[in-house]
């Protein structure tokens, strides 16, 4: 309040309002319009501050009784809690989370720069799930599988995935969750990692169990095919993985891939005679990294899916170009140019670009990697095209060059360390037209050449927030 004013309650619940503090009433006895009259006046100006402040683990309430004030404990020990008679804030469990919230939760988010007192704050809560004894960080997840004889890892050639020891406590339940693999299969140990043989058998999540008497650490291991083991594990789907007390899995958190308005798709196809590109609105230098996964109708022509280009000769410095030629992938990373790695048409292919070096993969299973000539002083004028080549010499060649045919589920490209495009698939649905959805620009990128892209089908627009992201 301002000075000489105080707070007063009104009749609304949780209602306050600001009553002035005369300095001098002179000869009137009486003034309806402040809290009090003559000498008490400037008692209950002082008064208002020199309220004392309450005792450790209590907390202050108001009364029934116009500007009463009281105080109540927090309930330390809610072992002993029997009832309300007790007149407690809470009960039970919620009651030390109050006090938690209280201590760890709440941060100043503004102060007043003439006594630097917090007058805005700030509810502090990282949304993380503090039950979920597994970190990614600490326990990378390993291909290979463990002996049900021994409790070893082992046959590392296996497709299955294998997580490092976890910390549990002996005769405790805990749930097992994670949305990535078919099957799950538990290994106990005690606190000296001494296996117990006591195997859970393959399960399907969530798995909830009990651990042996004596138990110390579990192990846990991850598979799409328990039988041949043909399927691979992808790891990076264990981000998602979660060791709860307790015989519930906490739900995983979701969040949209693209925003409302659009529809996310599976992929998106350039048309069987070509000319549709994005303008993906960024030039290349040496940092430049790629990661997409492709699929090429037609592999036997020259066809390029992301590149530019300042010149047209081939031993161009300024040159950044992947695509197809003759059956074989083709790389320009600033200079050169190399046709190495035979791939099919109709075949989905995972493909990284950095540094000059190619990797392929298809269906998990390296293809190739190839290190291509590179230029460090690579620096493009012209912005690198999507399905095409942003040809600066010869514009014309932008047209002629277009994939045809072919497919890609995504493209993410990074410049000096950072993510600058990651695009999705998707429809805009108020027109259908078909696109890709940056992520990072919150930018809906249309094609730039002729006629149109062809939609794949439609995809889930939930995804995961792995955890501890």
């Amino acid at each position: 309040a301002t000075g000489n004013n105080v707070l007063t309650y009104t009749n609304a619940a949780g209602g306050i309002s600001p009553l002035q503090v005369k300095e001098s009433l002179g000869s009137s006895t009486s003034d309806n319009t402040i809290p009090t009259v003559g000498a008490v006046n400037s008692g209950l100006n002082n008064k208002q501050d020199i309220i004392p402040a309450v005792d450790s683990n209590t907390v202050v309430t108001y009364g029934g009784v116009y500007g009463a004030v009281g105080e109540k404990g927090i309930y330390q020990d809610t072992g002993s809690y029997a009832s309300h008679m007790d007149e407690l804030i809470d009960a039970g469990t919620f009651n030390a989370a109050l006090k938690n919230g209280l201590d760890n939760e709440f941060v100043c988010a503004g102060t007043d720069p003439s006594n630097g007192r917090c007058w805005s704050w700030e509810i502090k809560n990282t949304g993380t799930n503090s039950t979920n004894l597994y970190d990614p960080i600490t326990n990378p997840i390993e291909q290979g599988t463990i002996a049900s004889a021994t409790g070893q890892s082992a046959n590392y050639t296996v497709r299955a995935r294998t997580s490092g020891y976890i910390d549990v406590l002996p005769n405790t339940q805990y749930t097992v969750s994670e949305s990535g693999f078919a099957y799950l299969y538990v290994y106990q140990y005690d606190q000296n990692e001494d296996y117990l043989h006591t195997p859970s058998g393959w399960q399907t999540s969530p798995y909830t169990f009990r651990t042996d008497a004596t138990a110390g650490k579990i192990r846990l291991v991850f598979t799409d095919d328990f039988t041949t083991n043909s399927t691979v594990a992808d790891p990076a789907n264990l981000l998602w993985l979660q060791v709860e007390p307790g015989a519930n899995a906490t739900p995983h958190t979701y969040t949209n891939l693209v925003p409302e308005g659009y529809t996310p798709l599976e992929y998106i196809k350039t048309r069987s005679y070509g000319g549709q590109y994005i303008n993906t609105g960024i030039t290349a230098n040496p940092t430049i990294k790629v990661d997409t996964a492709v699929s090429f109708g037609l592999s036997t022509d020259v066809r390029v899916l992301v590149g530019t280009r300042n010149g047209s000769n081939v031993e161009d410095t300024n040159i950044f170009q992947w695509g197809v030629a003759s059956g074989k992938t083709f790389n320009r990373y600033g200079m050169g140019y190399l046709a190495a790695t035979a791939i099919s048409d109709n075949t989905l292919y995972d493909v990284h670009l950095e540094n000059g070096l190619q990797t392929v993969t298809s269906g998990g299973n390296n293809v190739a990697s190839t290190t291509f000539e590179y230029n460090p002083d690579m620096n493009t004028t012209g912005t690198l095209y999507l399905f095409c080549t942003d040809d600066i010499i010869n514009p014309s060649n932008t047209a002629k060059y277009c994939t045809y045919d072919t497919y890609v589920k995504y493209m993410r490209i990074s410049k000096n360390g950072q993510i600058v495009r990651n695009f999705i698939p998707a429809r805009r649905n108020n027109d259908n037209v078909v696109g890709m959805y940056d992520t990072v620009s919150n930018t809906f990128f249309t094609n730039s050449g002729s006629d149109s892209f062809i939609a794949g089908p439609d995809a889930s627009n939930n995804v995961y927030i792995p955890q501890n992201q």
